[in-house]
């Protein structure tokens, strides 16, 4: 439920396609939900306007650790 002029913001964790130690990592998360990148896409988008839909790595010590996405979206009109 957003007014006519807001906003939602989320970063979420993507889920690694391939089996690997961020993969096992992502499914340890306390979320529970860690779910691929187009997954994330087709849910934001199934009820809201994207405007931003930015994926960025989290690393550590010179490597990837894992995957996050940031998401804005509002009302579809």
């Amino acid at each position: 439920m957003l007014t006519e002029d807001g906003h939602i913001h989320t970063l979420d964790l993507v889920l690694p396609a391939r089996t690997s130690i961020p993969r096992l990592l992502a499914r340890m998360d306390r979320g529970e939900f860690p779910r691929p990148l187009e997954d994330w896409k087709q849910i934001f988008s199934a009820s809201l306007e994207t405007e931003i839909f930015d994926p960025y790595p989290v690393t550590g010590l010179g490597a990837t650790l894992w995957e996050m996405v940031h998401f804005k979206g509002r009302r579809k009109q």
